[in-house]
């Protein structure tokens, strides 16, 4: 009687701890999708190439007419390398 009193107790205890196992799992992988889905829009918005979207008039509003000019500077020709330019 004790033993299967102790037993059901773990089981249920066990039970809870893999129900909060798969909602924590299913919470991430939404974040992770949303995330995705966000980045996404950025890179390809209105599922296109930004430079096909974007205006450069913003960013030189923003940062200056000299953009270009540090742009061109921050490039390196011998990668072909992806790079975020910080300013």
């Amino acid at each position: 009687m004790a033993l299967d009193r102790g037993a059901r107790k773990i089981q249920y205890q066990l039970a809870k701890i893999e129900r909060k196992a798969g909602r924590e799992a299913l919470r991430r992988d939404a974040s992770a999708a949303r995330d995705a889905a966000s980045l996404y829009r950025l890179i390809f918005p209105e599922r296109h190439l930004q430079e096909r979207i974007y205006s450069i008039l913003p960013f030189l509003a923003k940062h200056g007419l000299d953009l270009a000019g540090r742009i061109f500077q921050a490039i390196q020709l011998d990668s072909t390398d992806h790079r975020l330019l910080m300013m």
